[in-house]
């Protein structure tokens, strides 16, 4: 959780809101709720959904950027 806090705060202080920040792996629902709130774009749990709705996710949050 702390290192994922220093990402969001360094991708603000260096004004990288364009880098996409995802995280992944055993994480708790409160703890999901937190990581979303401080600013990772996306959290990814093991075993929950395809790989190919983790590439969507990715695609999706980059067209958005560029529109």
């Amino acid at each position: 959780m702390h290192d994922c806090q220093r990402v969001v705060s360094l991708k603000k202080e260096k004004e990288m809101e364009d880098v996409l920040f995802i995280v992944g792996g055993t994480i708790m629902p409160d703890e999901k709720t937190r990581l979303l709130e401080m600013g990772v774009n996306g959290v990814f749990e093991p075993n929950v959904g395809k790989p190919e709705d983790i590439v969507g996710f990715i695609t999706s949050w980059y067209s958005s950027k560029k529109s």
